[in-house]
Order: C-alpha cells, then sequence, then structure tokens
C-alpha cells in the first residue's frame, strides 16, 4: 500500500508540476518578478552579471520552488492522506505531519538546485571522462557500456548510445548524491521532532545511502527505457533496427 501510494504520489506531483509550470506560474513571470526584486535588493551585485547567469539564477530557482511545492503537495494528499496507517487520527494529521513535509519539500527543492549548480558550473565532459578511466580499470581494461552492452545487447546497440550510456550513469550519480546530502542533512537534521542533537546523522545515514543507491538506480533505468523507448518508436516510424540502427 505504501509503495503504491508512493508512486501515485510522485505522478500526481509531476502533473501538478507540468501546470503549474505551463498554465499557473511560468518561469518567465517568476524572472520577471525576480528581477525586480533581486534589482532592488542587491542592485550591484545583479548588474555585475551578465544576461545567461541572470537567466539560470531564476530559472533553476523557479524550478527547485516548484519541485519542492508540488512534492509537498503531492506527498500530503496522497501518500499520508489516502494512507489510513497515516491518516489517523484525522483531527491530528496536519500537526503530526506538517513538519516532515515541509523538511522534506525544502529537501527536494535544495537537491534540484544543487544538481542545477552541479550541471552549470561542473565540467561534465572531465567527470565522464574520469569515469570512464575508473570503468576501464575495474573491468580490465574493457569500458564499463560495453561490458553491459555484452550482458544486455537489446538496450545498449549502436557506439551512440554506448557513449549516452557514461551520461546515463554520470547523471544517475549526481541526482542520487545530491537527493541523500538533502535528504539525511535537511529532510532530517531540520526536522526538531527528528533531530535529536546530531545524533540524527547515526540513526538515518543508512536510510540516506539506500535512497541515494535506489534514486541513482530509478534515474539510471528511467533514461535507459527512455533511450529503449526512442529506439522503438524510430523502428516502428521508419523500419529500422531497434538495436542495429541498420534500415530493415
Amino acid at each position: 500500500r505504501g509503495t503504491c501510494l508512493g508512486i501515485l504520489s510522485i505522478y500526481n506531483g509531476s502533473m501538478l508540476r507540468a501546470i503549474v509550470i505551463m498554465s499557473i506560474f511560468p518561469p518567465g513571470m517568476f524572472c520577471h518578478y525576480f528581477d525586480i526584486a533581486v534589482s532592488s535588493l542587491s542592485p550591484r551585485l545583479w548588474s555585475s552579471m551578465d544576461k545567461s547567469e541572470k537567466l539560470f539564477s531564476c530559472t533553476s530557482l523557479h524550478n527547485a520552488l516548484v519541485i519542492g511545492m508540488c512534492w509537498g503537495i503531492g506527498n500530503t494528499l496522497v501518500r499520508r492522506r489516502l494512507d489510513p496507517a497515516m491518516r489517523n487520527p484525522p483531527e491530528t494529521f496536519v500537526q503530526r505531519h506538517w513538519k516532515d513535509v515541509s523538511c522534506g519539500a525544502l529537501a527536494i527543492g535544495t537537491s534540484s538546485l544543487i544538481k542545477s549548480i552541479w550541471v552549470h558550473y561542473n565540467p561534465t565532459d572531465m567527470v565522464e571522462e574520469i569515469l570512464e578511466n575508473m570503468f576501464d580499470t575495474f573491468s580490465g581494461k574493457t569500458s564499463f557500456a560495453t561490458w553491459l552492452s555484452s550482458i544486455h545487447p537489446f538496450i545498449l546497440g549502436s557506439e551512440t548510445d554506448r557513449v549516452s550510456y557514461n551520461h546515463y550513469i554520470y547523471e544517475s550519480m549526481r541526482v542520487g548524491i545530491s537527493w541523500g546530502i538533502t535528504s539525511l542533512f535537511i529532510r532530517r537534521g531540520l526536522n526538531p521532532d527528528i533531530r535529536n542533537g546530531g545524533r540524527f546523522i547515526g540513526k538515518y545515514w543508512r536510510d540516506a545511502l539506500y535512497g541515494t543507491l535506489a534514486m541513482s538506480c530509478c534515474v539510471f533505468v528511467k533514461l535507459a527505457a527512455r533511450m529503449f523507448l526512442e529506439r522503438m518508436a524510430l523502428f516502428l516510424a521508419n523500419r529500422v533496427d531497434p538495436f542495429l540502427g541498420d534500415e530493415l
């Protein structure tokens, strides 16, 4: 029941996020008011930034706010409200859950912001090259993607796909690490009901570690499934071999 409600909560949160971005509070509107607010509070700092940095700042903050808000709404109305074990007694529902939901929404939003900053300022190609060298070392001078393709040739086909999987591995690691850090130090560390001094780290580090692994696997499977579905769509549209890229 908890797993099903969790999936439904994430689905509804994603749908709400798309609606908010498309119709209710688009990035352009947020950037307009963000520009007015920051330029009035710190005009010298804001005027010294170039246009691309300003656009990155407002769009990444908008995305973090929307993700955190939609996660909190979905988690409250679906994951907790529909679960009898968490809903009852209804008289104390808000009192029992508002701190965890608020800290969780803040953690999810911060994780999104960290991921955006990581991508914007970190040289992705260099990190992927380091990962490729590590995989070469640990797999006997054979690239990890090639080794993986020997196990699942129906997922990995062309050389382009093998190169893409290096990026997918890095992407999954980036998302998982960002989520794990914010989950431990924000969702757990800022919640006064859980914090208990500094002892929350010893109590919840395993939860953060396994959550990081789960999130990384989830992102990797999602990207792999997207590649597979795109290849199948190409096959259905153009009669191209979905695994080798050759015309049939």
